[in-house]
């Protein structure tokens, strides 16, 4: 969402420069895989006999001669400095493959290096990204990266049969190509009713000593009466920790979670209607119940009016002093400050509370569709996409995923008996007491571009007490989850007159839901809730929807499935 309309310019020449060099290009993925530059000399030096020979085993193990990869990671926050001499974890991959990682990541937000590498012709070996970034779009449509089962099919023959096939029927692109691996894909036909459950984020917390304290229980707050009383008996006492006065309740930064991921997820705001028809949720009439209720938030002296101003960091200072009673919005973003609080005092726990309900009682329903986070591809720059596309086997590989995340057997690690996996003790208690010291010997599980979600959840065991905490609260808000994949990849197209449209539309979104819940009254509220929904349809958001509903029409009919809202199906 940052810097959308600085992106906006820069991707229209992005699409100009691909079609470009598309055009120019004029080679499909197998002409250009057909020859590309061999990874090592000693590789060339070996007769045909003897490659074929050595092509025992898993593809990355035929050339493990030494290679350098350039990885463009598209995070400012991601930076990473491969060091195979002193980090285990480097180390074990890099004498397993041969290959070591130069690590490449913006200076800043926002993705101005990528676009400037894409016009200037200076791609790298990898780059990893947001699968629905439009430079990755404009990367596949302007043929500058590979198909992944092309490059599989070549070079890694057991790469395609690893990778879920829910994953590539899902991003798939129309030509029936894969271009990009995708991370944190949640695969149903891997997943385990007995170790799995899907996650959201979308969720409410509240600290259990002070609920305690004040006589508040979790199902308080299942109803919108209920949490205003159960916060405003915290505002009431005076409550204080360590000397501060306690707020009632905290959003994410700016409140945008609150009223986009969170309270629509709760008050259950349809994205289909009756007939069928896609839904921007935004636009439905219970939509303005969800503002209205975090109007009254704020009204009422629940949540202050610094939320809507504050930054990431401000908030986190907050919950992690202690002076947080609650928080609604987005857990996954601000469980850290929670873990630190409750480090420090076991009694500061936050705990999941039920849900807050509409005032017509629907259920609450979060649509997950599990369908990722990064893609990862190898671009036709690539010096060795042979190689290029190896590694990324061995790193999606269980034995790769292992060594990335654990070490080895018996040495680092420990398998139980029910399939879950534990660090060694010594190891453990180092990476609680000094991570960065961990980091720096160890490494494991800080290199995570293509992890296998459904897996990690499958094995991984709670040890420590925060461990649990996190298990016990997304265990807990996974009640509300309903999985299906078919409100995702709706549009419209980057670089398209709708897609400009959409970005403006969005944009105004942001600054006028702050403007909602600051009101000075619920009746301005609501008139500012009407002015906005008939300014967005002024903007185009009509044509958006149609678009949308065209596709979401398109994903049905090839589902096979009338409805895809949950309450329509019961």
């Amino acid at each position: 969402m940052v810097k959308k309309m600085r992106w906006l310019s820069a991707a229209l020449v992005v699409l100009l420069l691909v079609s470009t060099l598309a055009a120019c290009s004029g080679a499909s993925d197998t002409e250009k895989a057909e020859e590309p530059n061999e990874s090592s000399e000693a590789t060339n030096n070996k007769t045909e006999g003897e490659r074929e020979q050595q092509k025992t085993g898993p593809s990355w193990s035929w050339d493990t001669s030494p290679v350098t990869l350039d990885w463009y990671i598209d995070y400012d926050w991601a930076a990473y400095t491969w060091d195979a001499k002193n980090r285990m974890m480097n180390k074990l991959v890099t004498e397993k493959t041969g290959v070591t990682v130069n690590v490449i990541t913006p200076a800043a937000g926002g993705s101005e290096k990528l676009n400037a590498m894409i016009a200037g012709g200076t791609l790298p070996d990898i780059v990893t990204l947001w699968w629905a970034s439009p430079q990755f779009k404009l990367m596949v449509q302007g043929g500058l990266v590979y198909s992944i089962n092309e490059l599989s099919e070549k070079y890694a023959p057991e790469l395609m049969t690893i990778l879920p096939k829910s994953m590539i029927e899902t991003h798939k692109f129309p030509d029936g190509n894969l271009y990009g691996i995708v991370s944190f894909f949640w695969a149903p036909e891997e997943m385990d009713p007995e170790k799995n459950y899907w996650e959201t984020n979308a969720g409410i917390l509240a600290r259990q000593d002070i609920m305690d304290q004040l006589g508040i229980t979790r199902n308080d707050f299942s109803t919108q009466e209920g949490a205003i009383n159960a916060l405003k008996k915290v505002k009431d006492s005076d409550i204080k920790y360590q000397g501060v006065k306690v707020e009632p309740m905290t959003f994410g930064a700016e409140g945008m979670d609150a009223v986009d991921l969170t309270l629509p997820a709760f008050f259950g705001v349809p994205m289909e209607d009756e007939q069928g028809n896609y839904i921007d949720q935004r636009l439905h009439p219970k939509y303005l119940e969800v503002v209205k209720f975090a109007n009254r938030l704020y009204r009422e002296g629940l949540v202050s009016k610094e939320v809507f101003t504050s930054q990431r960091q401000q908030i986190e200072e907050k919950i992690k002093s202690g002076s947080v009673f609650s928080f609604l919005g987005n857990v996954g973003d601000y469980q850290g400050p929670m873990y630190d609080l409750y480090k420090l005092d076991k009694k500061a726990k936050f705990v999941t509370v039920e849900p807050i309900r509409s005032n017509d009682g629907s259920d609450p329903v979060r649509i997950e569709s599990g369908i990722g986070w990064n893609t990862t591809c190898v671009t036709k720059q690539s010096k060795h996409p042979d190689r290029a596309i190896r590694f990324l086997e061995f790193l999606y590989s269980e034995e790769g995923d292992l060594i990335q995340s654990y070490g080895i057997e018996g040495e680092t690690y420990k398998v139980n008996a029910d399939g879950t996996i534990e660090l060694m003790p010594e190891l453990l208690q180092l990476q609680l007491e000094n991570p960065e010291e961990f980091d720096n010997k160890y490494g494991f599980g800080g290199f995570g571009w293509l992890v296998d979600y459904v897996r990690v959840q499958k094995r991984t065991k709670p040890v420590t007490e925060t461990d649990k905490l996190k298990q016990d609260w997304y265990k807990d808000m996974s009640k509300i989850v309903y999985h299906t994949t078919l409100f995702e990849k709706l549009g419209p197209d980057p670089g398209t007159d709708a897609s400009n449209k959409l970005t403006q539309i969005d944009e105004y979104w942001r600054k006028q839901v702050a403007q909602m819940m600051v009101a000075e009254s619920e009746a301005e509220c609501e008139r500012i809730y009407n002015e906005t929904i008939q300014q967005m349809n002024k903007m185009g958001m009509q044509d958006i929807i149609k678009i949308r509903n065209e596709n979401f029409q398109k994903n049905k009919q090839a589902a096979g499935v009338k409805y895809a809202w949950p309450t329509y199906n019961e």
